[in-house]
């Protein structure tokens, strides 16, 4: 998983160890539509959706693939 994050990201100039700001648009988000919010560039949907996606041991873990995925980026 931590590869293929690394290559997505890298395409893309992203710090997988940054933040990312979106605004929200009007498709079921926590935040009303036209908010700015900061995530992780790395991130869950539970953090802008209700809902317990990816799952809580995998949220436990996004931020060791935050970091391994960073080791591989360089």
């Amino acid at each position: 998983m931590a590869r293929v994050i690394a290559w997505k990201l890298g395409l893309h100039g992203a710090d997988p160890l940054g933040k990312a700001q979106l605004t929200s648009g009007d498709s079921g988000s926590k935040f009303a539509a036209g908010t700015n919010v900061r995530f992780n560039v790395i991130s869950g949907h539970r953090d802008a959706f209700n809902t317990e996606c990816p799952g809580q041991r995998l949220y436990d873990y996004l931020p060791k693939l935050r970091r391994s995925v960073g080791g591989r980026m360089g």
